[in-house]
């Protein structure tokens, strides 16, 4: 930001200052994906870092390629579009995958204990017919 107030290379203010929200917010992005979250719990929590980092880069982005050439905006929001969309299905996926493992775990149980209740029904009547009709 300062390099653009000088006005060295091709920076200018205009130019200087979304190229800071980019930056900053791509660090976010980093800081939330690299460093390990602090044990404090009134820290702010690691998806919270990365929602922040991605619109202060979402923003950056718009800005800053605002500055340069105007009619590239709707490409930029096409890419910012499909990189969130492929990010809300790897996270769908994952959630689905963790989902679907605890039915499946307590669908085994239920199993289990539903056979538990025929054996024993089966040690007290001592028919098998009986307990399948």
């Amino acid at each position: 930001m300062l390099l653009s107030l000088v006005g060295v290379g091709n920076l200018n203010p205009f130019t200087g200052i979304p190229l800071v929200f980019l930056v900053f917010g791509i660090w976010l992005i980093v800081a939330a994906l690299v460093l390990p979250g602090p044990d404090d719990r009134y820290a702010p929590p690691r998806s919270m870092i990365l929602a922040w980092g991605g619109m202060v880069t979402f923003l950056g982005a718009i800005w800053f390629v605002g500055t340069i050439a105007l009619t590239l905006v709707p490409v930029v929001l096409l890419v910012v579009l499909v990189v969130i969309g492929i990010g809300a299905v790897g996270y769908a996926l994952t959630r689905a995958e963790a989902k679907w493992l605890t039915v499946s775990f307590w669908m085994l149980q239920q199993a289990r204990d539903f056979s538990l209740q025929i054996l024993r029904m089966r040690s007290r009547t001592g028919a098998w017919l009986s307990v399948l009709i």
